[in-house]
């Protein structure tokens, strides 16, 4: 009816990202800017494809015209540091991800939780693993059903030699998601380091059997790889098989 309303393809390229259709979202983006240079939501919509299409320069690019307008929107801020951990530059993401949470609404527990979620993950990568647990903590509290909040501060305990904290964690979040190898390897070689070499090796059976049905079978051979020298080092350790 109308083919120069920029507004309506920008909301079609929302539809297309929350579609995973992110070649056709940059394009309606395109076409709302052309349309209508001053439609900045069109520039954070298309960041966010670029960022998904690993163009992570691009995405930075749009974030950063948006916020040169919009400095108070934390959506932007959350979705650059994304962009800026993509690229390893985990002090800028740091830095977006704590204005995000200057400015988000405190009512959006499940954003606030999210955000501090990917700030322990960049902290996880920066090796501060008290901080990593501080924040995956305070996603926890504000979330305490998401496995993988769990899942995350089970591997930074386990960095910090916290053996039993993250078996307590890695517990927890196989609880709330029993389908996810990495619990029961992260658990299982927490088991180990606890000298539970029997729990260890059942985990990473459990683990591999994820895997294989997943077909994921580098990860499989890789945990089949775990399996043989637990057994090799600890012959006590009844054989099984996968079935």
């Amino acid at each position: 009816m109308n083919p120069n309303y920029a507004k309506a393809y920008c909301n079609r390229c929302l539809a297309y990202l929350n579609s995973s259709d992110y070649q056709h979202a940059i394009t309606d983006c395109n076409t709302a800017i052309e349309q209508n240079p001053q439609l900045f939501e069109a520039y954070l919509n298309r960041g966010v494809a670029y960022y998904n299409l690993q163009l992570s320069d691009a995405a930075i690019a749009d974030f950063n015209y948006f916020l040169a307008t919009f400095p108070l929107d934390y959506r932007a801020y959350y979705d650059r540091g994304l962009a800026y951990f993509d690229q390893q530059k985990y002090q800028k993401s740091i830095g977006d991800y704590n204005k995000a949470l200057e400015l988000i609404p405190k009512t959006r527990h499940d954003f606030i939780a999210k955000i501090h979620n990917n700030k322990g993950i960049t902290y996880l990568q920066l090796k501060h693993f008290i901080l990593a647990v501080n924040d995956f903590s305070q996603a926890i509290y504000l979330n305490p059903e998401d496995a993988g909040f769990y899942l995350n501060r089970g591997h930074a305990f386990r960095q910090l030699n916290k053996y039993e904290e993250a078996i307590t964690d890695y517990t927890e979040s196989i609880r709330l998601n029993r389908k996810q190898g990495s619990a029961y390897i992260g658990r299982g070689f927490a088991f180990y380091k606890s000298s539970r070499q029997q729990e260890a090796y059942e985990d990473f059976l459990q683990a591999a059997e994820y895997f294989r049905n997943q077909g994921n079978m580098k990860k499989f051979h890789q945990v089949l790889y775990i399996l043989k020298i637990l057994r090799r080092n600890f012959p006590f350790i009844p054989k099984a098989s996968l079935v």
